[in-house]
């Protein structure tokens, strides 16, 4: 029986394509039906050491190691010290409520587990992504049977050494967590389209059911993979005619509603996607005309399904909007927390659970009795000899909706300590105030935001992109015109197991096999296209756009982008390139690109005139190499193959564009990593967080000891401060109320808001120095269009920036002034490669990063006593001035050395020593200690015990 019996139906368009894998011979256990017990197989079975497992094992130690390494030096970013905090209360004190303005629970409860297990600091705190972040790259392992074993490894290696993917696996955020999840639902459904077993199911609903409890953005994920089934079941069922003719109102439809929405004209958004979704309902129901039959047997439709019925309950929040509620009111749990509220609620919960169940029960109300063939169905007596695949009955689906609402149930009412209001903001609060948030727009990002960054750092992965999209267009529409069968992995590349002898069950059936069929394999590879243009498009429509969101479009590019890469290099005629010397056009490219950079130099002004004749001698050389260059590659090209030789050509080019990717990652992740230079460095703290801290821990251990300072902090400097002063079990936070006490204490710390409240209280006695705490990259990038302006120097928060792109005028002068003026071309120039920015309003200077206009500040207050301890004040005591005409000059041979007998670095009276400056022994014995920094005279006795102390600051400017 073929392999592919049963994954498709007779309509489908892929059902004619197979595998025709290379016979193997059949084990001693193959052979009577039976398999080895788990002891009894050799562990070469499980482990295969071939060039494959080999450069895996790889991959993960450089995964590990890029991942760990340098983890814990970066000071916490605003968002990541709220994480942090929250987790570590719940860690410590077993403190946590829900609350959708911090996203799902999932987080708080893995990072309260590592830090159980390690403590808590910076570096644990940043575990879980870390894990999380190697996971993701064990997901990419497990896609070989799609992408194929080669394109697996170079999609292994540009998520490993991905800038975005890299960033946020050592960055306390949801969003590698849900790049994992995400991966975990899409293998799910695929494994059950080849193999229709329960265990890809569970693995499916769990990648869902832990997705929802991580952030609300999995509903965007959801979106495009339940919206991909949906197509390919209409696809299998009624053909292409049938599917245009659904999803081309809705997409129309679509973008009126986003047009209309921008536009500020919300009744007739609703109004056009209401008629858009009418029409498209009808279409569906001529699409499925007659087809109902099919409709019941097809595994895609079973999935859309399950995942309809799994999360239609969390939509009780679109219903109330619907209703006539006020959206806003999810911006605040308080707001609907309230008795009333939770009735009425409650009430629209039952009503989609209700929905949900009916439709699960109508749908899996079956029992999967036998089909015959439909070739053979008008012969009742006709043999039978196709058996209809396993798909989910009723009990399965209610094992599935028990075990994924469990986990929703457990993780948002923290395992039932937190019942009512963990409910409510879980599964009606997580969709609300996601839908809230979008007219709220944080960051006011520009629509073009993402094409910016993601360019910027995610180059490769997009042009290799690019080119699968390419491959994969030409290939489909020729197998459909030509009825001919395409293979997106190439010959030979799938794992071994693909090419064995399936195994028998008892009954003698052959099993389906644990590899995957030719046609799925091409659906992948057209879920992947939807993928990619579902996330960009998905996350520029929403209002919300932040760089920790470039993380789920790099990771769909990079799948792609890597069995592109992987399938052309598979094709490449190694052998013949060698015989023929072709292989040196790899590095074609390579040299085009180092002639360009020569070229840009040569071109850039350098402030003084330079000889003629050594100008033209030396743009000949550089057009002769480039010409030579440009001549042997066409003339290789020509002579071995077009084909072969823009293969070769591409990889040397993507061997130059990964290296550029390396040495963007290693300045993101190593250099640039709390720099605002870098795009990807968004409400970061600054390094002046971590300096300020030191400060403050040198002054207590020389006062107090360890970290009991008394320390007092503000509400502008809470985040990330709150995270820090953990740490100071003496902390004080004062709001933004100061009180006596709290400025009592030797170091505080103010933001500026703050500023004008604190310094009537501290300016006679302490001494400040200022800081940036939170700090944004440069956003001059708003000015390409005639929007609002952009916060002058100086300004604080980030949120005062254009409020949308909607409506504003292209600045065509100043797009083509960064190409035709050179002083901008070098200015973009520096940006783009070095992350390096001149000054806007003079570009013969460089931004200084101390006045960096994207910043939040904070002051540090010091005692006056205590500040010499940690700041030159520029101060130099008495002994230390020039000395009286009269002293005498002390010859070198008058000059004795002094071996010390003793070390004071007790407490005396109650103080350390603090900057002593010099010893001096009475006649008695006595020790007489100078206690600089504490401004007082120590006397110990002959044995080193305190005997008394004197002395105290004096400011000869006080009256």
């Amino acid at each position: 029986m073929s392999e592919n019996v049963g994954m498709y139906e007779p309509s489908n368009p892929m059902s004619d394509l197979g595998d025709a894998p290379a016979p193997v011979a059949a084990t001693d256990h193959e052979s009577d039906g039976s398999r080895p017990g788990f002891l009894d197989r050799p562990l070469a079975a499980f482990i295969r050491l071939d060039w494959e497992t080999v450069i895996w094992i790889a991959i993960f130690l450089v995964a590990i190691v890029t991942r760990f390494y340098m983890l814990g030096v970066r000071a916490m970013s605003h968002d990541e010290s709220l994480h942090s905090l929250y987790s570590y209360n719940l860690y410590a004190n077993g403190n946590y409520e829900h609350n959708p303005m911090m996203h799902g629970p999932f987080r708080y409860h893995v990072s309260a587990f590592i830090y159980f297990l390690f403590g808590d600091s910076d570096f644990t705190a940043r575990i879980g992504p870390v894990l999380f972040g190697l996971g993701v790259v064990g997901m990419i392992y497990l896609l070989r049977v799609y992408i194929g074993r080669l394109g697996a490894i170079m999609a292994g290696i540009m998520v490993t050494f991905g800038p975005t993917l890299l960033f946020h696996s050592r960055y306390i955020r949801d969003d590698i967590f849900m790049a994992f999840f995400t991966l975990v639902w899409i293998y799910g459904a695929f494994r059950y389209l080849d193999t229709r077993r329960m265990r890809y199911l569970v693995i499916m609903v769990a990648g869902m059911a832990f997705g929802f409890v991580t952030m609300e953005n999995h509903f965007i994920h959801g979106a495009i993979i339940g919206s991909f089934f949906v197509m390919l079941g209409l696809w299998q069922v009624s053909g292409r005619f049938g599917l245009f003719s659904v999803m081309a109102p809705v997409a129309i439809s679509g973008g009126a509603w986003w047009l209309l929405h921008e536009a500020g004209q919300d009744t007739f958004a609703l109004v056009a996607m209401g008629i858009g979704l009418i029409i498209a309902a009808v279409a569906l129901v001529m699409a499925l005309r007659g087809r109902w039959h099919s409709v019941r047997r097809n595994a895609p439709a079973d999935l859309a399904v399950l995942m309809l019925t799994l999360i239609l309950p969390f939509l009780a929040a679109f219903i109330f909007v619907f209703t006539g509620g006020d959206p806003k009111t999810f911006s605040f749990a308080a707001d609907y927390t309230k008795p009333e509220v939770i009735i009425k609620l409650a009430i629209y919960v039952a009503l989609c659970a209700a929905a949900s169940i009916a439709i699960g029960v109508a749908w899996f109300w079956h029992h999967g009795a036998p089909a015959v063939d439909t070739a053979d169905a008008e012969h009742p007596d006709a043999e039978v000899h196709a058996i209809e695949p396993w798909r989910p009955g009723l009990a399965q689906w209610a094992m599935l909706m028990g075990f994924f609402w469990l986990v929703q149930v457990l993780f948002f009412t923290t395992f039932f300590t937190n019942t009512r209001d963990g409910l409510a903001t879980g599964i009606v609060g997580s969709l609300g105030y996601w839908v809230a948030q979008q007219g709220v727009k944080r960051g006011n990002q520009p629509i073009y935001y993402y094409a910016l960054v993601g360019w910027l750092y995610e180059f490769l992965p997009a042009i290799l992109s690019l080119c699968g999209i390419t491959t994969v267009f030409y290939n489909v529409s020729r197998r459909l015109r030509n009825q001919t069968s395409w293979d997106p992995v190439a010959a030979g590349d799938l794992p071994p197991k693909c090419y064995g002898v399936r195994d028998a069950d008892e009954n003698g059936a052959v099993a389906l096999s644990d590899c995957s069929s030719m046609g799925t394999r091409e659906t992948f590879a057209l879920f992947s296209i939807w993928w990619i243009f579902g996330a960009w498009l998905g996350y520029t429509v929403a209002g919300e756009k932040m760089p920790w969101l470039l993380t789920h479009m790099a990771l769909p590019m990079s799948i792609f982008g890597g069995w592109w890469f992987g399938n052309m290099l598979r094709n490449v005629d190694w052998a013949a390139a060698w015989r023929k010397h072709t292989w040196l056009l790899v590095f074609a490219a390579p040299a085009l690109f180092v002639l360009a950079l020569v070229m840009w130099v040569a071109s850039t002004p350098t402030g003084t005139e330079p000889d003629l004749a050594s100008t033209i001698l030396q743009w000949l050389l550089i057009f002769a190499a480039t010409a030579a260059i440009v001549f042997l590659g066409a003339y290789w090209s020509v002579r071995d193959g077009i084909k072969q030789g823009l293969r070769l050509l591409g990889a040397g080019a993507v061997a130059m564009l990964f290296l550029l990717t390396i040495r963007t990652s290693f300045i993101l992740n190593y250099v640039n990593y709390d720099m605002a230079t870098e795009f990807l460095v968004y409400a970061h703290a600054s390094p002046d967080v971590k300096r300020a801290l030191s400060e403050i821990d040198t002054i207590s251990q020389r006062t107090v000891g360890d970290r009991n300072i008394v320390v007092a902090y503000d509400d502008q400097s809470a985040w990330p401060m709150s995270w820090y002063m953990r740490q100071y079990p003496n902390a004080k936070y004062y709001g933004n109320n100061p009180t006596t006490d709290a400025m009592a204490a030797p170091a505080i710390i103010v933001g500026p808001d703050n500023r004008s409240k604190v310094e009537p209280y501290v300016s006679r006695d302490y001494v400040k120095r200022t800081y940036r705490l939170i700090w944004w990259p440069e956003m001059d990038y708003f000015g390409l269009f005639e929007c609002p302006e952009i916060p002058e120097e100086g300004t604080q928060d980030p949120a005062i920036t254009p409020a949308s792109s909607a409506g504003c005028k292209v600045r065509w002068d100043r797009l083509w002034g960064a190409i035709a003026d050179p002083a901008q071309r070098d200015r973009l120039f520096n940006i783009i490669a070095f992350r390096k920015y001149k000054n806007p309003d003079d570009l013969s200077q460089w931004r200084d990063l101390a006045k960096w206009p994207f910043r939040h500040e904070f002051d540090l207050w010091v005692r006056r006593d205590l500040a010499p301890t940690i700041w030159d004040l520029n101060l130099l005591p008495s002994a230390e001035q020039s000395l009286a005409v009269d002293v005498p000059v002390i010859a070198p041979e008058q000059l004795r050395s002094v071996t010390a007998t003793q070390v004071y670095n007790l407490l005396y009276d109650g103080l350390p020593l603090t900057a002593p400056r010099a010893v001096a022994i009475g006649p008695n014995g006595e020790r007489v200690i100078a206690d600089t920094g504490n401004h007082r005279i120590v006397v110990l006795d002959n044995q080193g015990e305190f005997i008394r102390a004197f002395g105290s600051f004096c400011n000869v400017a006080d009256p």
